[in-house]
């Protein structure tokens, strides 16, 4: 019987300790994932380096302008040029290589336009189509796919007493309808912003109206959309790569007067990441007049800059990668851009 009741105190001990021991296993256990956690969080590991997957990168081809003899102030929110971070992704644009099947190609699209004339050769890439009856001409680069179309209205008065000018919302949907017609509405097109704007003809030339019902035209340009909410600007600022201008004539021939497409395609799966220069020297290289100005605005001589953020620049002509650039905003609609990738992953 005594042996019986040893058996009984020993197993309540072991089972008591053993409790005890497991509690405190418990807690120490969570003190230590408790203390791996906080440590990580004071002390987070550094993110991996820029990928720079496309070595080093071909400069931004801005449009050559003279240099302007402009002074600076800077006056942001902060009082400072931002941190916009230390990298930024950069996108391949594929780009169309001259082959055998270029001309055959450009005269079916063309036809989408109801072109059916025979082309003329103006250089190897670049060749003319005329709808001689109505004034209509159209000129094409045939290896990038660049597009230019325009009905002579110099030539004919009565289309600026057209009445039927389109006003903002079915001005856009006109110009999407033309656009997808003809089969060169691409996605990021079709989600980006479209901006209507309202002309008038003055001394035989375009010039901006401010309401449709002093104007003659009204224009229709077209952005593409966001890239992983960072904006896509242009080398103008308010001007898109692709816009339409409408007349008030009900003729089909006629409704469409001028149709510029320069268009190049970004493949948005195909991208790299890039360190960026930090935004203080972009603004002394701004500074040092080694910024493309997109507009001066309504400034003299001295720019108050406002506003520095990140973009990517849609340009004219075709380039191989959608690249980020720094944007200077100022006072009175000045804009101005500074490639933002660091300068030792650019080709001197």
């Amino acid at each position: 019987m005594g042996s019986l009741t040893e058996t009984a105190q020993v197993t309540r001990k072991v089972i008591k300790f053993g409790g005890i021991g497991l509690i405190v296993l418990i807690l120490v256990r969570g003190i230590w994932q408790l203390g791996q956690e906080w440590y990580r969080l004071r002390n987070p590991a550094p993110p991996a380096p820029p990928t720079v997957a496309f070595g080093k990168l071909p400069a931004i081809k801005f449009p050559q302008q003279t240099p302007l003899e402009l002074t600076y102030k800077l006056q942001t929110v902060s009082g400072t040029t931002p941190d916009l971070g230390d990298r930024n992704a950069v996108y391949f644009m594929p780009y169309l290589r001259p082959n055998l099947l270029a001309l055959e190609r450009a005269n079916k699209q063309v036809s989408k336009l109801d072109f059916e004339s025979e082309p003329i050769m103006l250089d190897a890439k670049h060749y003319r189509w005329e709808k001689k009856d109505i004034k209509t001409y159209l000129t094409m680069n045939i290896i990038t796919g660049e597009i230019e179309m325009e009905y002579d209205w110099r030539s004919d008065p009565e289309i600026l007493l057209a009445p039927n000018l389109p006003g903002q919302e079915q001005a856009i949907s006109e110009a999407k309808n033309f656009l997808q017609q003809a089969e060169i509405l691409t996605e990021d097109l079709q989600l980006g912003q479209a901006k209507v704007s309202y002309w008038k003809i003055v001394d035989k030339e375009l010039v901006k109206a401010v309401s449709l019902s002093e104007a003659h035209f009204v224009r229709v340009d077209f952005f593409r959309k966001n890239t992983s909410e960072v904006p896509i600007v242009t080398p103008s600022a308010e001007e898109g790569m692709v816009y339409l201008l409408f007349s008030g004539s009900k003729e089909r021939h006629k409704r469409v007067v001028k149709l510029s497409y320069h268009y190049f395609p970004v493949d948005y799966e195909n991208l790299a990441t890039y360190p960026l220069k930090k935004s203080s020297q972009a603004y002394r290289e701004l500074q040092t007049r080694e910024a493309f100005v997109a507009t001066k605005g309504n400034n003299q001589q001295i720019i108050t800059i406002r506003k520095i953020s990140l973009a990517y620049f849609d340009s004219a002509e075709p380039q191989q990668y959608l690249q980020p650039v720094y944007i200077f905003e100022g006072d009175n609609g000045f804009v101005a851009y500074v490639s933002a990738i660091d300068d030792q992953w650019v080709e001197k």
